[in-house]
């Protein structure tokens, strides 16, 4: 076999390539080695437009819980209900209506003439409870609070000033002032007032929160109404100039009833 040898550069690696001719008994071949160099790479074509979002994976498993914050402290215990079952009816009256600013004075109660120590009574607003549900072993928790104010004008500055007034309070049952009172509370305010200021007088006020409550029992039902009455008592006080005796005052105004919250609960017995 003559074979030629032929060497090329071009790539690392050899290539052999064999050829035969037709005549087996010529038995020749060209066997030629190629080895392959790499050339300097060309520029980088430009980069192609991004193709569609794939699909959205699954969801990872649920994290580890974190820690438990602090406890917040507790609030305060709200009121005791009634046991179920014992409330059988309830009303309220809450005047002025607190929704509507600037009302006025709801009542004016006249103060008592000397030698009297009680004025006359009135009916505190032509609202009434009424009450539904009753029979003789309910009872009914009648529950008032009603704020009031009372006023008398100083001597002129400097001055000093102290002063109380008296008010009676009720609760009647189906007719006012004339039915059944089912109780009564008297209570009183007091103002002490310095000023120093100024020649003239002063229009002294003081405000005042009364608050009571009572049962009544043995009602035949099967319906109430209950109404509140007032009435003044006594006002006294001095009044003292920087430069003189004190002397009583003389000039205070009737009270008035500002705000009243009239509740009442009919409770059934309880079986237990």
């Amino acid at each position: 076999m003559d074979c030629h040898n032929k060497k090329t550069t071009i790539k690392k690696h050899p290539v052999y390539y064999k050829k035969k001719s037709a005549n087996k008994s010529a038995n020749k071949c060209i066997r030629l080695k190629i080895v392959l160099l790499e050339g300097n790479s060309g520029p980088m074509g430009p980069i192609g437009h991004s193709g569609p979002a794939g699909p959205e994976g699954l969801q990872g498993p649920t994290g580890p819980q974190g820690l438990t914050g602090e406890r917040g402290l507790q609030g305060a215990p709200g009121p005791q209900g009634l046991p179920g079952g014992l409330l059988a009816f309830y009303d309220f009256i809450e005047i002025p209506d607190p929704m509507v600013p600037g009302s006025s004075p709801i009542e004016t109660v006249t103060l008592p003439i000397f030698p009297a120590e009680t004025g006359p009574e009135i009916v505190v607003s032509d609202q009434f409870l009424s009450l539904d549900n009753i029979d003789v072993s309910s009872r009914i928790e009648l529950q008032v609070t009603i704020v009031w104010s009372f006023s008398f004008i100083s001597l002129t500055a400097p001055e000093l000033a102290t002063a109380s007034q008296k008010m009676n309070f009720s609760i009647f049952r189906d007719i006012p002032l004339f039915g059944q009172r089912i109780c009564t509370t008297v209570d009183s305010g007091k103002i002490t007032q310095i000023n120093l200021e100024g020649t003239g007088t002063t229009l002294i006020s003081g405000t005042v929160t009364t608050s009571f409550e009572c049962t009544d029992t043995q009602v035949a039902g099967p319906s109430a109404t209950y109404y509140l009455t007032a009435a003044s008592g006594v006002a006294s006080g001095l009044n003292a100039q920087f430069n003189g005796p004190p002397v009583p005052i003389t000039n205070f105004m009737n009270p008035t009833i500002n705000e009243i919250h009239f509740s009442g609960k009919v409770i059934r017995p309880n079986s237990n």
